[in-house]
């Protein structure tokens, strides 16, 4: 944001500068307020962009980890089959990585 505040203006970033700067922008030409604005739409559009990406890349890691756990802990299930006799059979079933 500073950087694109320096671009713009010419000026360090600073909290107590855009009212100054907005006022100065109202004195110059229509075009030159719609490229600062197209930027900012630009800029604005892009960090959404990353953020999604981010999420996503989140997500995916975070089930990458759910599942390693699960690899590495154990993690209770059940398989259902049927016996000999046609009933249906359930097995509990707990596995840790390394156990044998």
């Amino acid at each position: 944001v500073d950087d694109l505040w320096g671009r713009l203006t010419g000026q360090p970033a600073g909290k107590d500068i855009i009212p100054g700067w907005l006022a100065d922008l109202a004195s110059t030409g229509p075009a030159e307020i719609q490229a600062v604005w197209e930027e900012i739409r630009h800029l604005a559009w892009r960090c959404r962009e990353l953020n999604e990406s981010n999420g996503a890349t989140i997500a995916l890691l975070q089930e990458y980890n759910r599942k390693s756990l699960e690899l590495v802990f154990g993690q209770r299930r059940q398989r259902v089959g049927y016996g000999a006799d046609g009933q249906v059979q359930a097995e509990a079933g707990d596995r840790l990585l390394g156990a044998t």
